[in-house]
């Protein structure tokens, strides 16, 4: 299944490098990842960055046009709203694709189209999660 809970922290600990099986939790590979959060509903932007802003460097967007100009900047994640009203999350996904292969894309979704989520997976996104999003997991990565 394409969605992931963000109570299964496992979903962005094998994006960003670090792993907390058993309890044990590994280093990240990452001493501060850059990570891109791109959205137009700035409220729920602003709220995921804040969460991940005290262990990596958050760069927050609203456009797609905007997040393309970071494609060559060293982004370590990229976490964007597949669902969103302004802007088509897998456009972004397949326009970064065209310039940068490797870096992973966490999509945040309502749950409502599950077509769309199956095709980011296509497309190469690391996971698709569903909101809300848990502080706690992503603090934890």
């Amino acid at each position: 299944m394409p969605f992931a809970d963000l109570s299964d922290r496992s979903s962005l600990y094998k994006v960003l490098g670090s792993s907390q099986a058993n309890g044990k939790k590994r280093k990240t590979m990452f001493p501060e990842s850059v990570i891109l959060v791109v959205g137009s509903e700035s409220d729920e932007s602003e709220s995921i960055a804040s969460m991940l802003t005290d262990r990596h460097r958050v760069i927050g967007v609203e456009k797609p046009d905007d997040a393309i100009t970071h494609s060559s900047d060293g982004v370590d994640l990229v976490i964007s709203q597949l669902d969103s009203p302004d802007f088509s999350g897998l456009q972004l996904l397949r326009m970064w694709r065209a310039r940068d292969r490797r870096t992973p894309f966490l999509f945040i979704t309502d749950g409502g189209d599950i077509s769309s989520a199956i095709e980011a997976m296509k497309l190469g996104a690391a996971d698709c999660l569903v909101k809300p999003v848990h502080a706690s997991v992503l603090r934890a990565t």
